[in-house]
């Protein structure tokens, strides 16, 4: 028999593989650092989507009680509550439960109690223009310029001024007819 040369290759020792397993310590913290980046970057931008819905529904809701507010002038030719009376609602407030059911029910709407709003509706009989003013607030702010109500203003002939500035004036006024309308209010 001849001397056969058997050719071995080398194997890694088991010490080499030990440390090539698992992550190197730079590597979690390069990982950790770029998702912390996207993060941050990605968090404001859902700050402002949180506040643009929150507005929106805060216009929805003040649209859908000065649309009820007129319905009801028409039915019983006064705004609600009658008599110049003004009517508070806040949210969380177990003593607002009754006004929020009067107001439902006197404007035929539902309006969800677990809501962050408060509400405000002063009506203003007897002025020569019987006019409603209804205000809606968050304890946040709910459009960019750190605002936190919207206020509408609705008179007996249906027609309707929404804003965000407390005189009624400002870059964020809509004006409607309230008869011929979709139930559109924009906010700017």
């Amino acid at each position: 028999m001849g001397n056969k040369h058997v050719k071995l290759y080398s194997v890694p020792h088991t010490s080499r593989l030990r440390r090539q397993e698992g992550f190197a310590p730079l590597k979690v913290v390069v990982v950790v650092a770029i998702l912390g980046t996207l993060i941050g970057s990605a968090l404001p931008a859902y700050k402002v989507y949180e506040q643009r819905a929150y507005a929106l529904e805060a216009s929805l809701v003040l649209t859908r009680i000065l649309d009820s507010q007129y319905g009801h002038f028409r039915k019983y030719d006064r705004f609600y509550p009658k008599g110049g009376q003004a009517m508070s609602i806040f949210h969380g407030n177990p003593s607002s439960q009754g006004d929020l059911e009067a107001l439902e029910n006197a404007l035929d709407i539902n309006i969800s109690g677990d809501d962050l709003f408060d509400y405000h509706i002063q009506t203003f009989p007897d002025t020569g223009d019987d006019f409603c003013v209804v205000m809606v607030s968050a304890p946040f702010p709910l459009f960019t310029d750190g605002t936190s109500h919207l206020l509408g203003l609705l008179d007996k002939d249906g027609s309707l001024l929404v804003s965000s500035d407390p005189r009624l004036t400002g870059s964020t006024q809509v004006t409607k007819n309230q008869k011929n309308a979709k139930n559109n209010v924009g906010i700017q």
